[in-house]
């Protein structure tokens, strides 16, 4: 398959509608429809009971080094991904402080920021049924690890 078209197959299966990619619950529809399955019953369905997870790939609006700021569009984030029924949430990779810090890394006062940047991110997600990956810069040990 040329990769313009795997591309545009991939997108199209990451879409996703109520768990499910938007080409199986077309087909699953389609097939409800042959076998004289109502709506009303497809609409009570409950397909977290059959082994469905639904999980997300967010990206928050950011701003490089400013933890605080970063630190509430991942909340919002995660309030309205916890609000749609997802169970897992993959941010990306440094999204507490932006990608782009370079030497801000070495930095004490961001790896502060990220850390109590962390820890709010952690409390307000507390109670929330929701597994959320964040990504942050983290010192352990005298090492900086991302």
């Amino acid at each position: 398959m040329p990769p313009a078209a795997r591309n545009l197959f991939l997108k199209k299966k990451v879409r996703e509608t109520e768990g499910f990619s938007v080409t199986f619950q077309k087909d699953f529809f389609r097939f409800a429809r042959k076998t004289q399955i109502t709506a009303n019953y497809l609409r009570k369905v409950d397909f977290m009971k059959d082994g469905f997870i639904k999980c997300a790939a967010g990206t928050p609006d950011l701003k490089v080094a400013d933890c605080a700021y970063n630190a509430d569009k991942i909340i919002e984030l995660i309030g309205e991904a916890s609000a749609a029924g997802v169970k897992i949430l993959a941010l990306p990779e440094l999204c507490v402080t932006g990608y782009t810090c370079a030497d801000l890394f070495l930095s004490k006062t961001l790896l502060d920021g990220a850390e109590s940047a962390l820890k709010k991110i952690l409390a307000a997600s507390m109670g929330k049924d929701i597994l959320v990956a964040v990504g942050c810069p983290l010192r352990i040990g005298g090492e900086l690890f991302n």
